[in-house]
């Protein structure tokens, strides 16, 4: 456990600073517009706020705001009661549309986007928009890592003396009757796949570790009867919490590789089962 690299994201990349204060620019005049509503108008005069969207050239962007505000991006909001493409109702204000106006009005009441505009809106939607970036950064660990994994293969492969081009990313592996298993990575020797590498990065604890263990081991049998060999890299913080599970993929699969491992022993692990040249 102590070679578990606990994460890939670094100190200046935890949050994307730039995108974040990028974004509050971006909406500056829908803040303003925001920032010139009473809360208590939603309440007692709907109207007139709904008579500030009609009045604008183009209300897209006030709307955007209002939900993002409320932590929805995405141009289909959808609730219980709702279905609504934003681009769309949008139209229909710049349109004239009071009805589709009002709609509006009362479902951003019902939704406590007067809450938010009691205070400051661009705090509140700095705030927003960090927590939207920290929702991005469950998948961003696993991207990272592949591209961390990647370059470390490519000194792996000189190291066992074949070309940078032997190594594939992505490759379709044929098992017979019509299937076949995309890898993340894949090293080719004489045209055909000697290598079949799949990365995993764990930031929680939880099922799918198990899971993928499972559908590794049945891959690995596939895949030594075609004479290739499975290798796994997979680290994450989420493995501190699952150590019998990585346990037991390591007797179910023993060319399993932390990111450590795979640096210090890969290369010379290939060399001794004759891979490389």
């Amino acid at each position: 456990m102590a070679t578990i690299r606990p994460g890939v994201i670094r100190r200046k990349e935890f949050i994307p600073w730039q995108d974040v204060f990028s974004r509050i620019r971006f909406y500056q005049s829908a803040i303003e517009f925001f920032e010139s509503i009473e809360p208590q108008e939603f309440q007692s005069n709907p109207r007139k706020i709904a008579d500030m969207l009609l009045s604008a050239d183009d209300p897209y962007e006030f709307i955007m705001l209002g939900f993002e505000i409320l932590g929805h991006t995405g141009n289909t909001f959808t609730t219980f009661e709702d279905r609504v493409e934003i681009s769309q109702i949008s139209q229909e204000i710049k349109e004239g549309n009071e009805q589709a106006a009002l709609y509006l009005i009362d479902m951003w009441k019902e939704l406590g986007l007067p809450n938010i505009l009691n205070g400051d809106v661009s705090s509140a939607l700095l705030g927003v928009e960090i927590g939207l970036a920290c929702n991005k950064r469950k998948n961003l660990g696993g991207r990272l890592f592949g591209v961390l994994v990647g370059e470390l293969l490519k000194d792996i492969v000189k190291q066992i003396g074949l070309p940078e081009s032997s190594l594939k990313t992505e490759l379709s592996i044929p098992l017979g009757r019509g299937g076949q298993k995309k890898v993340d990575f894949a090293v080719e020797i004489d045209g055909a796949p000697k290598l079949a590498i799949e990365v995993n990065f764990y930031t929680t604890s939880g099922s799918k570790p198990t899971e993928i263990k499972r559908a590794y081991a049945n891959l690995n049998r596939n895949l030594d009867k075609r004479n290739i060999i499975l290798i796994w890299i997979t680290d994450g913080v989420g493995y501190y919490k699952m150590q019998k599970s990585l346990m037991d993929a390591f007797r179910v699969h023993p060319n399993t590789y932390n990111y450590d491992m795979a640096q210090r022993y890969l290369a010379d692990d290939l060399k001794a089962v004759g891979v490389g040249r």
